[in-house]
């Protein structure tokens, strides 16, 4: 976490202790949801020191599970917990649909949404198009964290 451009940012990278993204166009830099700096999350941050936020470091042994494992399997079990119940779809694939109709709902551009998930756009003008803090910051504070109540999040 840092501030970048007088926004609280978190660069979406490559774990060195072997956690992975989907590709390279996955990384990224992305405001921090204002619910979230409310919450207190930049103190938890001071308080984790250097390194991974919410597990451990890796042990090194390479027949281990990965570090990030048990994180993504307390992860997955808090979506449930909250409403993302759909059976058919993964716990962390349901966040996402979920966040996709949620932008829409707001009126997010599609192509601001997909800069703050990582998405690339498949068109041929999608490579031009480069989505700077400010849209992606306005953005978040559009959107209702925790998710407002009575909204689908069957999604």
């Amino acid at each position: 976490m840092f501030e970048e451009n007088g926004y609280q940012v978190v660069k979406i990278v490559p774990a060195s202790d072997a956690g992975s993204i989907k590709n390279a166009e996955s990384e990224r830099t992305v405001p921090i949801h204002p619910a979230l700096l409310a919450a207190g999350f930049l103190e938890f941050v001071a308080e984790r020191g250097q390194g991974p936020l919410f597990y451990r470091r890796s042990s090194g042994d390479p027949k281990r599970k990965q570090a990030s494992k048990g994180v993504a399997n307390r992860l997955a079990s808090w979506i449930r917990k909250n409403g993302f119940s759909n059976p058919r779809k993964a716990p962390n694939h349901a966040l996402r649909h979920w966040f996709k109709t949620e932008a829409s709902r707001v009126g997010i551009s599609d192509s601001v949404a997909d800069a703050i998930q990582g998405h690339t756009d498949s068109s041929s003008s999608g490579v031009y198009r480069h989505i700077g803090l400010a849209p992606m910051a306005s953005a978040l504070e559009k959107m209702e964290l925790p998710p407002r109540r009575g909204v689908s999040l069957d999604a």
